[in-house]
């Protein structure tokens, strides 16, 4: 997490996460959804204290009312499930607990028609699960730093033949913790998706954010403008190139300008680096102060298996202060290479490789840091 290999604070482990489900139907136009999930870890290294083997919780990720009054109009009332868009915004509720869980305690009606998709949801998640049961609980694990709650709108519109449009407001509220200030915040923004000439794929997407940090005003903005190119030529190879902007914070104002992840906190760009921001105060996968610029591709060997390879240069808009001192801008190079799978319909997994070479945005230098994780899926 440190970018520092002086110092033992290297995992290995494996996670184990099971589900079972469950679809209710309650009338032709109502259906109760439940799901149970539990994830557990057996530590390789380091061992023992906080790392001993335990079996943990088993809590409810899902159990939502779904109503269905009309065709074009649906209803979900509980926790269940969001991801809106890219994820630039709205994916994960429950970033703390990793992979486990990434559920929202919320209210969510969309309406459809031919062109447009409206989505009107309201959110409240808190720091501890406290809304549902929770078997074996563990008292320790949090999904949150503290309570949030959010209320928004997405609207989707076929713009053109080639062409979608993606717009919302978000409000966010974070309430005050010992160490965190109240805060309350508006996120604006639009995504653009569609294909140019030659069969190039984009999207591009930018959000502006405005509210106040504690006494403290706060503005933010973050995006990202992203290109694919299938080779009709080389039908298996996918070319793609991405930059990605989140604003920092001045260290020199008393104001916020950095860009708040709000309800997105998730591995959008590193499985491995998003531990690494930890140190920069704000917990895992919360990114901001990014600058990165990612070419890659894709290469399709075969309708069961691909491979991704992703090269991310990174910078920071704002230079990090550590202890009074201004460090560098750089945050250095991440390689990133997955390979994906699916020996049938019920079997599918992947293997992921990354590998950090820090820059002088931390102390001396920093580290090289290295991901691997091998990953299998059985459902049925």
């Amino acid at each position: 997490m440190d970018a520092n290999e002086a110092v033992d604070d290297s995992w290995a482990l494996a996670r184990i996460r099971t589900r079972g489900w469950l679809g209710i139907p309650i009338t032709d136009t109502a259906r109760l959804n439940i799901r149970m999930t539990n994830e557990f870890r057996k530590y390789f290294h380091p061992e023992g204290g906080a790392y001993e083997f335990r079996i943990n919780e088993f809590v409810f990720d899902n159990a939502y009312l779904e109503l269905t009054p009309r065709k074009d109009v649906s209803l979900k009332i509980g926790r269940q499930d969001m991801f809106i868009g890219e994820g630039l915004v709205v994916f994960d509720g429950s970033p703390l607990d990793g992979s486990r869980t990434y559920y929202f305690n919320a209210i969510r009606a969309t309406w459809k028609s031919a062109k447009t998709t409206v989505d009107g949801f309201v959110i409240s998640n808190t720091a501890k699960d406290r809304y549902l049961p929770v078997l074996d609980r563990n008292l320790k694990q949090s999904t949150l730093e503290r309570d949030e709650q959010g209320v928004g709108v997405y609207v989707t519109r076929q713009l053109g033949k080639s062409l979608k449009g993606e717009f919302y407001d978000i409000f966010k509220r974070e309430e005050p913790t010992a160490t965190l200030p109240l805060s309350r915040l508006n996120t604006t923004g639009f995504r653009l998706t569609g294909t140019l000439k030659h069969g190039i794929q984009h999207a591009e997407e930018f959000a502006y954010q405005v509210g106040d940090y504690g006494p403290n005003s706060r503005r933010g903005h973050g995006g990202y403008v992203d290109f694919k190119r299938p080779f009709a030529s080389l039908p298996k190879l996918t070319l793609q190139l991405n930059y990605t902007h989140l604003s920092g914070d001045d260290p020199k104002t008393a104001d916020c300008e950095g860009w708040n992840p709000i309800f997105s906190r998730w591995p959008k760009w590193s499985e491995l680096y998003l531990y690494t921001v930890i140190q920069e105060g704000r917990g895992p996968a919360y990114w901001t102060n990014i600058n990165m610029l990612s070419p890659g591709f894709n290469w399709k060997f075969s309708d069961r298996a691909n491979l991704d390879v992703i090269y991310r240069i990174m910078f920071a808009p704002e230079a990090r202060v550590v202890a009074g001192k201004e460090l560098g801008d750089r945050r250095g190079n991440l390689m990133i290479a997955k390979l994906n799978y699916r020996v049938n319909k019920h079997f599918v997994g992947h293997l992921l490789a990354e590998t950090l070479q820090p820059g002088d945005f931390y102390p001396n230098g920093g580290s090289f840091a290295h991901f691997l994780r091998s990953e299998f899926m059985f459902t049925f």
